[in-house]
């Protein structure tokens, strides 16, 4: 693969022609690209088709009518004149395609009922004629990516059903039919809102269909590119989660389009989605898009576009503006997001030049991924949450990252899924934790049948665990049995489990002693002496059965039964909790957990974080990055303070108030630059300084040099 390091630096600025724009007039190219360098982007992703139309000379597409000159031409050296990127792209939507429909209308993706979608589908005749548009352009044009919005591999129409026979010697619709008889589900074409993958229970046929029909797509991009011109870069949307690794060696930058109501209008969950793409695609990047026009679900606000982008630069995204076009863009505040874009450039480019700070690397498990209907899996969501919310700069690594040589740079793993961790990764955790690493371990998702010899695994090993049983996992009579095992009965809600915070200072300070109750099962086992008890579980108090449902940490919890929570300190440091701590169902009952797991990780990892938040909201989100070579820190602050997403879109930011760092910084430090809010106060502090920030809204960045 060749060098395409500009994709660091990326600012992209994603445009098309609109309906009513004087597209025919020779100064319309100057008029785009002029707007789009006004909103500080260095990539200019531009549409190759005006409905299906080409917009340069082409033998694959008609040109559109009253176009006299070759657009495409005059984009390209409009932008190298500017020092832009071009990437140019297709749609693969029925109005982006709308000639090649009305000519071929068998080419458009049809469902299991034979109903139209609204896309064409590459399996047909389509994908090779677009694939001939790319390869017609790379030969004559000198562009600097493709890019393709959309992955329509797989769908009901006639080709599909054809070469499904061919491949499978079974009829397509037969298959459908006998799954939804099973009680199967639905059949969608790939998008990345799905999870990159058609959700169709027992429908592995379909889905070895789909992954071969998405092999052969970017294969045969990658194979246009490297054969006609190897310079340019391949821009692929569609692609998310794991499956990016089946493919890392064949795309150079991703856009997921996964957007903050396609999960729920939880950002710490959307940044989760981008580090899962950054991870599983060795490090490309990846495109954070903010919609800021009036063609997409709700209009969008200028509030929600600032905060998207801002928020996408602290998970290490690259900000992509999609055609600023709202009818609230007067010119003051079109004037407000040309300003903003710039700075956010600006940023991008010192952070391109530096190495990211590391506290917390959070593990990702594809196996528990697949479990949970590859929708990222609430225990990994709630530890990336909690690290985030408690300022303590991530990142994500993936099973096959996990290596005994990580202990220099990476002081602390964050294992939210140790039920599902396989021998091989758990050796290599097991080497980490010997040679110094330190580890918050949290059994999370588990099989109850697999947990039976859980005590002969070279974690529990190390800590000496003795099994005794599952604990919490069935109600008899009425009244919780923490010593029976069987599964939580699906009608059940009530309090099952019940646990006590210890007296061990500093972890337990000010919130020992504490009850509170669960419903998750936890494991019931014994631990060596060397490991401290964090937390208890408690017996049901049988004698105050009858005791009114109100106060239960008052009236319920009895004896001590056995640890779920113990931290262990040998070569590395070690906090094991035998219950999912970081799903939300345990979480939303046992409050006080929040602080002990944000403890828990920084006693874990040992040295204190080179850059700490000691004031602030929980809804900041830091980023840090430091450049050696020019000795300098570039810190990025986003802002959560959101309304409730009123009316399907951020209205509002509510400002931070001060917020005070501490860097130990590895050099001297002077000067602090904010580029955003424009200022910060920078003081001596001990063996590092002190920085204070009066407010953010959105996003500050700022330079310590």
């Amino acid at each position: 693969m060749k060098d395409h390091e500009w994709g660091r630096t990326a600012v992209a600025y994603y445009d098309w022609v609109n309906c009513g724009e004087a597209y025919w007039d020779e100064n319309y190219p100057a008029f785009k690209v002029e707007r789009a360098a006004s909103f500080g982007a260095n990539v200019l992703m531009l549409s190759m088709q005006i409905g299906g139309y080409s917009v340069y000379p082409s033998k694959w597409a008609a040109t559109v009518p009253r176009l006299g000159y070759d657009m495409l031409a005059k984009f390209r050296e409009l932008t190298h004149q500017r020092d832009m990127r071009l990437v140019v792209y297709w749609l693969g939507t029925t109005p982006g395609a709308a000639l090649q429909l009305e000519l071929h209308p068998d080419w458009q993706q049809r469902d299991e009922e034979n109903k139209p979608i609204g896309c064409m589908c590459y399996v047909s005749p389509y994908g090779r004629h677009t694939l001939g548009q790319v390869k017609e352009i790379l030969a004559g044009y000198d562009v600097d990516g493709v890019y393709f919005d959309q992955m329509p591999v797989g769908c009901f129409c006639s080709f599909c059903q054809a070469k499904f026979k061919v491949m499978f010697n079974r009829d397509l619709m037969e298959l459908v039919g006998a799954v939804r008889a099973d009680g199967g589900g639905g059949f969608s074409h790939l998008e990345a809102e799905d999870y990159g993958e058609a959700a169709l229970s027992g429908g592995s046929q379909i889905r070895q269909f789909n992954q071969a029909n998405t092999d052969w797509w970017i294969g045969s991009v990658r194979s246009i590119i490297d054969q006609t011109r190897p310079k340019t870069i391949y821009q692929q949307g569609k692609l998310f989660g794991p499956d990016l690794a089946r493919y890392a060696d064949q795309v150079d930058a991703v856009l997921p389009e996964v957007l903050w109501w396609s999960v729920g209008g939880d950002l710490d969950r959307l940044a989760l989605s981008r580090w899962i793409c950054k991870a599983y695609s060795a490090g490309k990047p990846v495109y954070d898009e903010a919609k800021y026009d009036d063609t997409n679900i709700d209009r969008r606000c200028l509030e929600e576009v600032k905060l998207l982008l801002g928020h996408g630069l602290t998970c290490d995204g690259q900000p992509l503006l999609r055609e600023a076009r709202v009818a609230d863009l007067a010119p003051r505040r079109l004037d407000d997001l040309q300003q903003y874009m710039g700075q956010l450039r600006a940023l991008v480019e010192h952070r391109a030049k530096s190495e990211p700070i590391i506290t917390g690397s959070l593990l990702h498990s594809q196996a528990v991924e697949m479990k949970h209907d590859r929708e990222m899996g609430p225990s990994i969501s709630g530890a990336c949450r909690i690290l985030r919310e408690n300022q303590i700069l991530m990142e994500l690594i993936t099973e096959g990252d996990l290596s005994i040589t990580m202990t220099e740079q990476r002081p602390l793993i964050v294992v939210p899924e140790y039920g599902s961790m396989g021998t091989k990764v758990e050796h290599r955790l097991v080497d980490y934790i010997g040679a110094g690493g330190n580890a918050v371990v949290v059994l999370g998702d588990f099989d109850h049948g697999s947990a039976i010899n859980i005590q002969q695994r070279p974690l529990m090993k190390m800590l000496g665990m003795r099994y005794l049983g599952l604990g919490g996992t069935r109600s008899v009579g009425g009244c919780p049995s923490l010593r029976s095992v069987g599964p939580i009965p699906s009608w059940s809600k009530r309090y099952l489990n019940y646990g006590q915070i210890t007296d061990a200072a500093p972890l337990t300070e000010n919130i020992d002693q504490t009850n509170f109750t669960f419903l998750t099962p936890y494991l019931e086992a014994q631990y060596n002496d060397a490991c401290r008890v964090l937390v208890n579980a408690l017996d049901f108090d049988h004698e105050k059965a009858n005791a009114q449902h109100f106060n239960r940490r008052a009236f319920w919890p009895g004896d001590v039964i056995c640890p779920i929570a113990v931290a262990y300190e040998g070569s590395g440091r070690v906090v094991f909790i035998s219950t999912s701590a970081f799903d939300m169902e345990f979480r939303r009952r046992a409050v006080e957990m929040d602080t002990l797991l944000a403890r828990a990780m920084r006693w874990a990892a040992g040295k204190g974080q080179e850059i700490e938040m000691i004031q602030g909201p929980a809804t900041i989100r830091i980023a840090g990055y430091v450049n050696e070579k020019e000795r300098e820190y570039t810190i990025l602050l986003a802002n959560l303070a959101t309304n409730d997403l009123k009316e399907g879109a951020i209205r509002q930011v509510h400002a931070s108030g001060e917020i005070v760092l501490r860097i130990a910084a590895r050099f001297p430090v002077q000067t602090a630059t904010a580029f955003i809010g424009g200022r910060c106060v920078v003081e001596p502090s001990g063996e590092g300084v002190t920085l204070r920030v009066p407010l953010v809204r959105f996003l500050e960045g700022i330079v310590l040099k």
